[in-house]
């Protein structure tokens, strides 16, 4: 969040911060000069997509110049990331423009990913960065987004009214009223430590279990987000097993304990860039090896050859987007690293025993 002294004592910050707070949303000031004033962050969004997206900013606030102060812009983006932007009035005179979000509508499954990474032509190695990013989202309704829309509108065009706290002792005033003490909020609270201190033990368990830190670093993130994000006890309960989950596919899946320190180097180079042009001297020359010591390590550590690992890695990653569905064979090919489409069907005959074709029709049938 960043803001300077005459922002934080302003009408238009603290709106801005009800809106963040009973949001849980990003939530950004843009004031009439062109410039952002501030921004109130929930969730942190990748430089690709701040990037993008940015560049609406100056018509959003041209726009609310010519529109009555009770008109409220819903908008989406190519990245189907939505938000609701509100002109910010004083006295008639029109003072900038408060955009919150973003959310969204759909869930973001991987077809959804997908089709994400294929329409803003972005690298499929931006796939685990963008899942988890969208489903730290908030997913919203047409119904609550209007509402919002209504709140934003109340709020922007009347002046901010401070309300008055009345204070009374918590045992007293519950006597009058005969309720009992509740301790869920208590319980609440502690669950949540509980759930990062379990994050942050899983964390640890996990990259000792040799898995490279960049994928711990991403889950970890979703996990924070999605932590803050719970509103029940129920919910912290379901997050920490799909947490537990999440943290042992990784390993599973992800894990090079047991390598030596050049082998595993090695791996994690392909496994984070399959798709680019990987070659024995490539990986030898960035992780700062011998080529012909890391071919035979290698070799001997893996029983694979590092070209034969690089193709495995490829078609395993070529039958997930078969699966998905949502481009061709052809595409598919060049997604997952290989630049000739014979040599991808070669490649991936040898190792599953049917073409990409064949394989997508035998999908087809067993669904």
């Amino acid at each position: 969040m960043h803001i300077n002294e005459t922002n934080a004592i302003s009408d238009i910050y603290k709106t801005c911060y009800l809106l963040h707070i009973t949001s849980k949303m990003n939530v950004q000031f843009i004031d009439i000069s062109k410039n952002s004033s501030f921004q109130m962050n929930w969730i942190q969004i990748p430089k690709i997509i701040e990037t993008l997206t940015n560049v609406s900013n100056p018509y959003i606030l041209d726009f609310f110049q010519t529109k009555p102060p009770t008109q409220y812009l819903f908008i989406t983006d190519t990245f189907n990331l939505c938000y609701l932007a509100v002109g910010k009035w004083k006295q008639n005179i029109y003072q900038g423009v408060i955009i919150i979000g973003p959310f969204l509508f759909d869930i973001p499954n991987h077809v959804f990913i997908l089709n994400i990474l294929e329409k803003n032509q972005l690298d499929i190695r931006k796939k685990l960065q963008l899942e988890n990013f969208y489903q730290s989202l908030t997913i919203t309704t047409p119904e609550t987004y209007s509402y919002l829309g209504h709140l934003m509108v109340n709020l922007c065009t009347r002046p901010f009214i401070h309300g008055q706290m009345i204070f009374s002792n918590t045992h007293e005033f519950q006597q009058q009223i005969h309720v009992k003490p509740s301790t869920d909020d208590r319980k609440e609270q502690s669950s949540i430590v509980l759930r990062y201190q379990l994050q942050n033990k899983l964390s640890k368990a996990v990259e000792k279990g040799g898995v490279h830190p960049v994928y711990i670093h991403n889950v970890s993130d979703k996990f924070a987000i999605l932590i803050e994000k719970t509103n029940s006890i129920e919910e912290l309960e379901n997050l920490q097993h799909k947490m537990i989950s999440d943290y042992c596919d990784m390993v599973k899946n992800l894990s090079t304990a047991g390598y030596s320190p050049i082998v595993r180097n090695a791996i994690d180079e392909i496994n984070l860039n399959f798709n680019t042009p990987l070659s024995l001297i490539s990986i030898a020359k960035h992780i700062k090896t011998n080529p012909s010591h890391l071919s035979r390590q290698f070799k001997k550590e893996t029983k694979m050859t590092i070209t034969e690992f690089i193709n495995k890695k490829r078609i395993e990653e070529a039958k997930f987007l078969i699966h998905m569905k949502t481009a061709s064979i052809t595409e598919i090919a060049l997604l997952v690293g290989f630049e000739s489409h014979s040599y991808f069907s070669s490649i991936f005959k040898k190792l599953t025993s049917m073409t990409p074709s064949e394989y997508k029709t035998h999908l087809n049938m067993d669904e």
